[in-house]
């Protein structure tokens, strides 16, 4: 999915975490991705990736969700990746989505944070992750992973000292997740 890996340049808790464990993965995540890729055939690479996979973990929505994409079409595209998945045989992990903010203090207090529109409480992210919930209880997917548990406060605003930029987790949020994902 969408690797904030590549663009904040850190390493993220998947990596720390399975390095730690010193479980192999291939990290196949783009800047800037949307799940659109997985319906429209644009995640090739991916699919052929999966052979050798016994998991996949699924880190989007964000992107999806500043670009407009409707829920029912985030739902159509995350039921084509799961398909992948599972013709592939891999189990599927996947990650909520987390909140997006700006801020006019860099993220020093939440108090000077705004949440970006669809982000809202009840907004399309919460819809997504609810999405998840359920495909989660209907065994669609194997696993969720909370993103926001840690990151982020009740009205979707993110705890001081886990972001830089409102839209990922900064060094600090990835060494938390990295423990909670391990």
């Amino acid at each position: 999915g969408d690797n904030s890996e590549l663009t904040t340049g850190l390493i993220g808790y998947a990596e720390r975490a399975l390095g730690a464990l010193k479980i192999p993965f291939v990290q196949a995540g783009r800047g800037g991705d949307q799940t659109i890729a997985y319906s429209n055939n644009k995640a090739w690479v991916r699919f052929a990736l999966m052979q050798y996979c016994s998991h996949i973990l699924l880190t989007m929505g964000t992107n999806d969700i500043s670009g407009g994409t409707t829920l029912a079409a985030l739902q159509t595209n995350f039921r084509a990746a799961y398909a992948a998945a599972r013709r592939a045989g891999c189990k599927i992990i996947v990650a909520t989505c987390p909140t997006r903010t700006t801020s006019t203090d860099n993220w020093t207090t939440t108090t000077n944070q705004t949440v970006v529109a669809a982000f809202e409480v009840g907004g399309l992210r919460d819809q997504l992750n609810t999405f998840h919930a359920a495909a989660l209880a209907s065994g669609e997917i194997d696993f969720l992973f909370d993103m926001n548990d840690g990151l982020t406060t009740v009205d979707n605003k993110w705890i001081v000292g886990t972001t830089d930029d409102g839209i990922h987790p900064n060094n600090a949020g990835h060494a938390l997740k990295n423990t909670q994902f391990q």
